[in-house]
Parts: C-alpha cells; structure tokens; sequence
C-alpha cells in the first residue's frame, strides 16, 4: 500500500524537476545544464513508468521494492531544488530591505539598475558545489534505478489491464437477514415509518418515487437495518414489489438486468438477450408499470450522478409511493440521488453493544464463569466504537481461544493487525479507502501519526496537507480552499467526524485510525514506548516528549524525515528538553514541519534556523514562547501557529518576538500567521507579508510600519478582520490606503474606534474616516462600534451584507435605508445614545422593506421615541421574514411595533409606555411555534401588544416581573387563550405570591420553570395539567420544596394515578434545605406510553388530577442559575 503513497509523492517530484529542467537550467554553467537536463529526461521516464504500473494489476513486491528506493532518492533530490528556492527567495530578500534603506533618487535608481542584471548571477550561485556534486549522485542513482526497473517494464506492460472493480474483495449481500437484528429497534421503527409514509403529491419533485438512504461507516449495520426493515410484514404488505440489489460496482446494464430479473421473478440469464441497456431499461419500465415498488440498492459507491438519472428513468412507470432505499458509506451519494430522508447510522451505544460483543466473544459459554475475561472483555470492547462488524470480528477471535494470555494479546494488539477473512472488518473499511482518489488517500494516512482520539483544528491540519505538498492546485482557487473541500469529502465518507461539538474540529473513528496505520506503516510511525523500533524508511514521526531520546538515537538514520511531531502529556523539565530538542534538529534538516504539543517551551533553539525546508511550525505550550533571530530566516515558513494554554490568560496565541518582531516581514512566503492580538500588536510591517491569507486583528497607530495603509499590500486576505483604534487615522485619504474595497475576500469586517478622550477626532473627521473605509461589495458582515459621526456612508446602501452590528455609537441619528439591503438577515443596534427614530428613511421607499430579515435586536436606546410606520403604503410588505424580534431598555418607545407576521421569538424588555399593535396596520399571519420573553415593569401591559388572535400560536413565554404579585381574573383568561402553549417560566418574579389558578386549564404545557421566585410557597390548589412533563424549581421558598417532597403537601398533585408517590429528589433532605438549591422533576410519559403499547389504552389515561408519574431515574438536584 505505501508504495502507491510514495509513487504520488515521486510522481509530483518528478514534475518539478521536469519544470526546472525546462525554465532554470538556461542561467547556469554547461555542465550544470546538461546535469539538469539528463535529470529531468529521467525524471519524465520514471514518472511515465509508475504510471504505467499504477493503472496496471500488478502488485510484484519486488516492483513495489524499486518504488520504495526511487522514493528516497526523490527526496534527496526535491532537497537539492528546495535549497535552489530558498537561496533564491534569500536574495529577493536581501535585495528588498537595501532597497528600503536606500534614501534618495540616486541611490533607488543604482539598486533598480543593479536588480535587472542580478537574477542570472544569483541563478548561477544558487547551486554551491556540493548542490552539484548532490546532483551528479542523484543522477547517476536515478539512472541505475530506473535500469533496473526498465526490466521490469514488460512484467508491468503484460498487466495494463485497467484495474476494475472485479479485482476489489466487495460484499455480496441479499435480502436475508442472517442473524437477529441487535441494539437497533428504534431505528428500524423510524426506518419502517419513513417507508409506510404516504406519497406526497405536493412535493417540488417531479418524480413518482421517493429516495430514503441509510449513512454511515463500514460495518456500522446499514445492511442489517436495510434488511430488517425490508422484511418487516407492515412493508412486505404495502409494496407489490419488492427487490434487493448490490450496487458497489453500479454497471448500468448489470444493475438493470438485475432488478429486472428480481421484479419479474425470472432468471437474469433470461435477460441476456437483450443486448442494448435502451431495451433492457424499456422492459424494466413494463414490468414496474402501475406497481409500487420497493428497490433496495445496498452499498452504492456511485457518485456520478448521470447513471443515477440513466437508471432512475426506468422507475417512472411505476405507482406513485415507490420508494428506492439506498446504503452507503458517502453523504454526498445520498445527496447527488436527491434522498427526500437520510438516516445517519452512528456505532451502538454501549448498553447494547456490550452484551452483543459478550455474545460474540463467549458464543455459548457463560460469561460469569470467566469473571477476568468478563473484564478484559470491557477493556476490549471500549476499542470497537460500537460497530458490530468489529465486535464480530474480534468477537470471533476471542472466542476461539478462552485463556486469559490470549484474551490480553487481543487487548495489547492494534486491530489490523488480527487474521481477519475478507469480510470482516478492517478489510471492509479498507474497502473505503482503496474507493479514496490519490490525493485523499496520502491526505487520510497522514493523519496516522497522530495518536487515537485526536482533535484535529480544521486551519493546523490544513496547512500541513500543503506544507507536504499534498494539495494539488488547480489554477483558479486558493490551495487553502482546495484543502478545505478535502476535509469536507473526507467527512461526508465518515473518515472524519465533529468533535468538541464544533465544526471546525475533527477526530478519526478509532477503527479507521486503525486502518490509516495498517496502509502507512513504512512512510509513517507513531512512537508509543522505549522497546519499539523506528522504521528507517520512516518520513512522518510523531512521538511523546519522554521518548524524544530515542528519537534522537534514530535521527541519523531518518535523512527523509519531512514531519516531526512532539506530544508532552508528562511533565518534563524544561531546559532538559530544549537542549534533547535541539540536538534533533541539527540532524533532521529536512524537516518540512514541526509540532509541539502541550510542552513547557519558553526559547526555541538557534537551531530551528537551520530547517531551511521548513514550511509549517506548530507550538502550544503553557508559556509564551521567545523565538531566536535564525527563525527569520525561515524564508520557505507557510504557516506559524503559536497557542499558549493559560487557564488565568486572555492570550490564547502567543510568543515573544525578541529582540528583531520586525524581522517577521523577511518571511515573504508567510500565508498563515496564528499568534496573540497583543504579539501582533507589536509586529511592524504586517503588510511586508503580501500572501498572507488572513488577518484576524490590527491595531492601527500612527507611527511607522503600523499605520492602516500596511493593509494596503494584503491583497489575498480571506474570511474576516477587525480594525482597531481608528481615531489613529483621521482622514478619508488615509483610511483608503487600507484598500479594503480591493480585498474581493474577505467577508466579515469590524470597525472599532476608541471611547471618548481628549485630542479625539472631530465628527466630520469620524464621516469621512468611515467613508474611506469602503468594503469590497463581497462584504456579507458589518460591525460597526464606537463611530461617532452623525450620517451614514454612501456604501452600507449599495452592499450586499446580510448583517450588520451597530453599537456605542452615540452620535449617530441619521440611518441609511438598511430595509432596502435585499440579503439583510440579522440587524443587531444597541446603546445609540441619540437615535429618536426609526421611520420612512429607515425602511426606504421600495414596496417591501427587510425583506430577508430574521432577526431583530434594539437594545439600550434610552432616546428611541418613535418606531412609525405611519408614512408607509398599507401596501408595503414589512419584515415578511421576522422571526426573532428582541427589544430591551429603550425606556422613551411608545410604539406601537409593525410586525406584520408574529415572529417566533419576541423578547420585550420595555416600559409601560408601549402601545398595542394597532390592528389595522397588522393583519398577522400565523406563525407556528412562536416564543414570547416578557421582561418588563408592567408585564400585563406590554402583553396587549400582542393581538388576540396570534395569541393560539405562542408554544414558548417567559414572564420576569418585579410588579407581578397575583394573578387577576382577567390575566388568567388572558393565559388560558394560550392554548398551544408548550413551556412556561416564571424567572426572578420577586414579588409574586402564587402561580396562577389556571395552569391546569392549559392542556398543552409539557415545561414549567419556577426559578427565583422567592415568595411562592405551594403549586395551584387545583393541580397541574396532565401533559407536563417537566417541572424545574430553582432558587424558591424552602416551604415549596417542602410540599413538593414524597411527604408535602403538594406530593399528590404530581403523582401517579395509582397513588404512588413522588419520590425524595436526589439528596436533597427537606429537613436541610442548605444542601440544594432546587430540583428538577421529569415525568416518565414515554416509558408510560411503551408499557401500554403506545397512547391508547386504560392505562396510559391520566387519573382525575391528571398526574404523571416521575423517573425516579431521573432526578437531581439542580443547581440554581
């Protein structure tokens, strides 16, 4: 396997060469050129020969022998031409900084002459002496290599059969399920449901049937499930017929043939006759006429989406209803056949893997007569991440022998490294990755260095795809973008999965982690203890910081190492490992990357300087780390990450630029630059680095080399940047140095000046600052904080943001039109000191206004007067899209509010100045699941905003009032007319003496939250309602949870209807109400519900106060918020 990694990386190589070959040898002496020129004629025949035995069958060991050394040769090679690079970006270097500290038109003119006649001088003294002599061995080693393998050429040429999906090891399966369904009865009951569904007519598609795909890794149980359902005596009634078919291979005429043979009933060797797939597609469509079909195609790889459309043509003859139920290990597959449902199969949860791998592993033997291998057996189980293909597998090899030395083998071995036939797990995973193009492939196995259950940061692992030249360019997008959609096709095959809940954080499933180690072992290696042995041919190494020794004792051997990889997850003494460390490195000069992680680093050593292939550098350490003068010499440095963990530290990446910070702009080729705003700060001349391709924050100043138009050169800048301090720049002039509106990619942009202080800029200066600092039209997020002009730039009229932040702008009276911002979709404005109106201007004169909008936020406008609409056409179409809309501490706002459509979410935060929505304006729409937020002096009042009609259509209210004290009867009226009201808090009413009489009148509330309401001592005398589900109680009176208790006063108005009752809550002892401050109860209605076999039936009716009764399982004390 390692093999076809190194002939990627050689064939890449070789391409290089042939481009130097062609473009640099013109500069050099005679011999060097004809040096060059023989090497990129073997160069070119040696890639032509790889490719030859790729696309061939051939798998001779001694060939793949020959590929192993070509490969070290080729590193030897790309080191030479890498030294070529770098002496040349040296001399650019070089040039350019005495070209900046020549002062005078003279002396600019001497160096600009001199410059033209420079590059064929420096082209020539680019190769030293022992370049060339490097060369001249490379050559002649090449050209013995490639002697040897051009015998091999008719071994290879009698095999240029193009490899075929026959020669993949792939799964037959059919529609008989061999065992029984284990752990997944809840899936096979929303797969069945999915297939029962009745056709939807409306639906946008124009097709008669309907595509439902089962997703998830290897030997997760798709097929399984897929069959289960497909057996199920509800689904085997509903279609009148019924066909399996295995779709690995996806050859149209063979799959056709196939569904057709099972449709009809036939043999296939019946259709053979049928030469042409038109007539055989012709004599499907006859057989499916007017039936409703069920098609199962099991383990689709296909993700050309044409033979999916060629195939799906012979399905619209049939019923209305059909359904094709599709497995696959590809997100994408389902979503190129359009699948109306995707169910995402995820490992077994371990209360029912365990007992199913405790099956395997004992078969008929009692597992409680072997209570050591019962343990192991768990230990064992904890590697497999619930996937019941592993659990059989390993299951299978456990069982063959019930002694406790092998059963600790088993536990110390790596998974693929077990015998295992062709249908067991890791060869069907393997599966997966031979289906991998190339480049993911080398992509994926790189990621083997790092141990089990890493986190991986999406920007970190991207950058070291192209630190090693895996990411191929394509002449039109950036490299980062392109590795990018790596990830994301690595993810939708389920090789990567979200971790830490983020989507910018990946982790590998331990089974194909397994997998990447089983495909790499030669090229890659993972140092994990003292007694093992580290590969000579390795190139990427990744080790503990306690085992740095060995590496050291190992570095002489490892010439061709390109990555370096060092954990801390022990305690080491600092300077003991700077010095190990940097005795590595004067060994490993090849070094194209270098990761510290967790590790107590202050100083790198000089010695960093020295890795001149250097393209990407890592550290997160627990100290701010000091850099030596020599790293700026790092002219090939793609990427520097520094991230310092400190628990009392804002400074998440840091360092310490000393002495030279300045000297960071020799590192030309610098695209990616992750360290502190506060190490930033200190960096002047950000915009000597031209490639770089993002820029998270810059403090603009007024002395040199931190002035905005360093922003100028940063061309390339992508994704968002914040710029501070702008009452530096106090003119429009100034402030387009910055260039923003040619930065076509950057898409969000704050702007942040300084609060009030003397010498600040005056409000014109404010205007016309902001006027410079016009966006590229791409812009789709603004922030805008601290502006203290009173109009607007012409650009917020004519961009296409969709949101736009505008806050501490005090000044600011005079809006622009944002209503007329067509993809607008958040406005957030808060704490605009003198902003008394939202009006005509505001909205603009076109029919519809926020017509993309969804959320609404106006917070702390202590002048706010005057939300009118009274101006507009009745006409105009406002907020059509609202769903959100949140007002706080605007004390002077009488409303009343235009929402046209109730949005799914209101939050007032208002005063009783507030005047109801006016009826004939609003006609509102129903809108389901709509959240209501009542935070307010006088809550009563506010509520009437809300007209009475869309009062059925609020599911969500929250209620805080310090002047709510009883409930009146017309209030209660007002709640009971929520009747599709499905959660009620109650938060922080101080004053409140009881809840209200009519809570049991509300039939739909599942929640109820009662947090901080220190004066409420009982539940409603008449009980609660019988759907509730949940009742949380926080921060209260100490006599409520004592009437709450198994034994208050209140116990029975939350119990069972067979008088069982409430159960103590946790610890909590009434008799110490100290030891917690409030409890949760949660209502067992579905385990209710399954006991009686659904909803129907006596038993699940409710008694006559409509309790429910809790799981005891379930409770807790809580903590109070």
């Amino acid at each position: 396997m390692v093999e076809w990694l190194a002939s990627s990386f050689i064939g890449r190589l070789a391409d290089k060469i042939c481009s130097y070959a062609g473009n640099q040898y013109e500069h050099q002496s005679y011999d060097t050129e004809e040096k060059i020129k023989q090497l990129g004629s073997k160069a070119k025949m040696i890639k032509d020969l790889i490719h030859a035995a790729e696309a061939s069958q051939t798998s001779n060991l001694i060939f793949a022998d020959y590929i192993l050394r070509l490969k070290n040769e080729f590193y030897v090679l790309d080191d030479i031409f890498d030294k070529f690079d770098y002496r040349k970006i040296e001399e650019k270097v070089r040039n350019r900084n005495k070209s900046q500290a020549a002062h005078g038109f003279f002396q600019w003119r001497l160096l600009n002459h001199a410059a033209k006649h420079a590059q064929v001088v420096i082209n020539r003294l680019c190769f030293s002496d022992q370049d060339l002599n490097d060369l001249l061995e490379a050559t002649r080693m090449l050209d013995n290599v490639h002697s040897e393998m051009s015998n091999l050429t008719k071994l290879v040429q009698s095999d240029l059969a193009p490899k075929s999906d026959d020669s993949l090891e792939w799964r037959i399966t059919t529609s008989i399920s061999g065992t029984k369904l284990f752990g997944r009865d809840n899936e096979k009951v929303s797969l069945v449901k999915l297939l029962l569904q009745p056709f939807d007519a409306t639906s946008s598609s124009s097709r008669n049937f309907s595509v439902i795909s089962i997703v998830g890794v290897g030997g997760v149980g798709k097929t399984s499930l897929a069959q289960a359902a497909f057996n199920d005596p509800a689904v085997m009634a509903r279609f009148t017929t019924k066909v399996w078919a295995c779709a690995h291979r996806f050859d149209l005429k063979s799959l056709s043939i196939e569904i057709l043979a099972e449709a009809s009933s036939r043999r296939q060797e019946n259709f053979h006759n049928l030469r042409s797939l038109e007539k055989i597609q012709l004599s499907l469509m006859k057989h499916l006429r007017g039936k409703r079909f069920l098609i199962v195609l099991d383990d689709v790889w296909n993700e050309a989406s044409g033979k999916w459309e060629m195939l799906s043509r012979s399905f619209q003859s049939a019923k209305e209803g059909s359904i094709v139920l599709i497995t696959t290990r590809n997100q994408r597959i389902s979503d190129m056949m359009e699948a109306k449902e995707s169910m995402k199969l995820e490992g077994l949860g371990n209360k029912d893997f365990l007992p199913f791998f405790m099956n395997c592993a004992f078969g008929c033997h009692n597992p409680g007569h072997y209570p050591k291998l019962l343990q192991l057996g768990q230990q064992i189980a904890r590697k497999m991440g619930g996937s019941p293909l592993a659990a059989k597998t390993v299951g299978g090899a456990l069982k063959s022998n019930l002694e406790e030395d092998h059963w600790r083998r088993i536990l110390a071995s790596k998974l693929w490294q077990l015998h295992q036939n062709e249908y067991d797990i890791v060869p069907a995973l393997r599966l997966s990755y031979e289906q991998l193009p190339k480049h993911l492939k080398q992509c994926f196995a790189y990621c083997s260095i790092f141990p089990k259950n890493h986190c991986f940061e999406k920007d970190s692992l991207v950058q070291m795809w192209m630190a090693l030249g895996f990411v191929q360019p394509d002449g039109q997008r950036r490299l980062e973008d392109i590795a990018g959609e790596y990830i994301d096709d690595l993810y939708s095959r389920f090789f990567f999965q979200n971790a830490a809940g983020r989507s910018n954080r990946f982790a590998i499933h331990d089974l194909l982690h397994d997998v990447g180690e089983s495909v790499s072992t030669k090229d890659h290696f993972r140092l994990e203890n003292e007694t093992s042995e580290i590969p000579r041919s390795v190139n990427h190494l990744s080790s503990n910081a306690t085992h740095l020794k060995k590496v050291y004792e190992f570095a002489h051997e490892m010439k061709n190492l390109r990555s370096l990889v060092v954990f801390g997850e022990k305690p080491l003494a600092r300077p003991a490992f700077v010095e190990l460390f940097e005795e590595v490195l004067k060994q490993l000069k090849g070094l194209r990357i270098v990761v510290l992680h967790d590790l107590p680093v202050t100083k790198l050593p000089e010695a960093i300087g020295n890795l001149v292939h250097l393209r990407y550098l890592e550290i997160q350490s627990s100290h701010a780390v000091e850099f030596p003068n020599s790293l700026y010499k790092l002219y090939h440095l793609q990427g520097l990450k520094i991230k310092i963990k400190m628990l009392s530290s804002v400074n998440s990446y840091g360092w310490s630029p000393k002495p030279h910070p300045a000297a960071i702009g020799d590192l030309i080729n610098l695209r990616y630059l992750r360290i502190s705003p506060e190490s930033l700060y200190a960096i002047p001349g950000i915009g000597s680095l031209t490639l770089l391709q993002d820029l998270e924050q810059f403090h603009a100043r007024k002395s040199s080399g931190f002035q905005i138009k360093e922003l100028g050169n940063l061309r390339q800048l992508h994704g968002e940047i914040c710029i501070k301090n702008l009452d530096n720049v106090r003119s429009k002039k100034h402030a387009q140095e910055a260039r923003l509106c040619n930065k076509e990619h950057l898409r969000k942009l704050s702007l942040y000046w300084n609060y009030h202080r003397q010498g600040c800029p005056s409000t014109w200066e404010y205007e016309e600052v902001l006027e410079g600092l016009q966006p590229h039209q791409n812009l789709i997020e603004l922030k805008i904080r601290r502006y203290m002009g009173i109009r607007s730039p012409s650009w917020m009229q004519t961009s296409n943001l969709e949101y736009i932040e505008l806050s501490h702008c005090n000044r600011w009276k005079l809006l622009p039109s944002l209503g007329q911002l067509p993809f607008l979709r958040f406005l957030h404005m808060r704490s605009m000191a003198e902003l008394e109106e939202l009006g005509t201007q505001f909205y603009g004169d076109n029919g519809t206004a926020f017509e993309s909008l969804e959320e609404l936020k106006i917070e702390d406008m202590p002048e706010l007067k005057e939300w009118s609409y009274s101006s507009i056409e009745p006409s105009c179409n406002l907020f059509p899209r609202l769903t959100k809309l949140h007002i706080r501490n605007c004390p002077k706002l009488r409303g009343p509010i235009p929402t046209p459509t109730l949005p799914k979410e209101i939050a007032l935060f208002l005063s009783d100045k507030i005047t109801p929505i006016a009826n004939d304006k609003n006609k509102l729409c129903k809108r389901q699941d709509s959240r209501l937020v009542l935070t307010t002096d006088r809550i009563w009042r506010v509520a009437q905003c809300i007209p009475e009609a869309s009062l059925g259509f609020i599911h969500w209210l929250e209620m805080s009032s310090s002047f709510l004290v009883t409930f009146t009867a017309e209030q209660e009226e007002w709640l009971q007319q929520l009747s599709y009201l499905r959660h009620l808090s109650f938060s922080e009413c101080n004053n409140m003496t009881c809840l209200p009489a009519v809570l049991k009148s509300i039939t739909s509330l599942e929640t109820l939250h009662i947090k901080k309401c220190p004066e409420v001592k009982s539940l409603p005398q008449n009980g609660l309602p019988g759907a509730l589900k949940e009742i949380h109680i926080n921060g209260c009176h100490r006599e409520l949870k004592q009437r709450c208790s198994w034994s208050g006063a209140d116990g029975h108005k939350i119990s069972h209807d067979q008088g069982q009752p409430l159960p103590k809550f946790g610890e909590w002892d009434v008799n110490n109400p100290a030891s917690a401050e409030g409890f949760t109860v949660i209502f067992n209605k579905a385990r209710d519900e399954k006991k009686t076999g659904g909803n129907s039936g006596a038993a699940a009716t409710p008694s006559r106060n409509e309790g429910l009764q809790p799981d005891i399982g379930d409770h807790h004390p809580s903590k109070t918020v």
